[in-house]
């Protein structure tokens, strides 16, 4: 049975990547470049992934980023901090 799929000029773009990676009920860890404000360093519960925003739950509260620039900076921040964390305890 055929495929159909719609393509998009910028489906294969480096931040078009990045952005797929983003789901709904993963977490996003630390601060994340402040997308979430000066005072979010918690965990994260990624609810809904929007077209330049991502709406998280972090300690019960729900909220919105600031507009992402850079999906492929905000995936990084997040992956660092998990890494960091994980080579403290070695």
């Amino acid at each position: 049975m055929k495929e159909y799929v719609l393509k998009q000029a910028d489906e294969s773009t480096e931040e078009t990547k990045a952005r797929s990676a983003f789901k709904v009920g993963l977490f996003l860890y630390g601060y994340c470049q402040g997308r979430f404000g000066r005072d979010s360093h918690e965990d994260k519960k990624i609810l809904k992934v929007g077209d330049n925003s991502i709406t998280v739950m972090e300690n019960g509260v729900v909220s919105t980023s600031l507009p992402i620039t850079s999906w492929i900076e905000l995936l990084d921040s997040s992956n660092n901090e998990l890494e960091s964390r994980n080579t403290k305890g070695d």
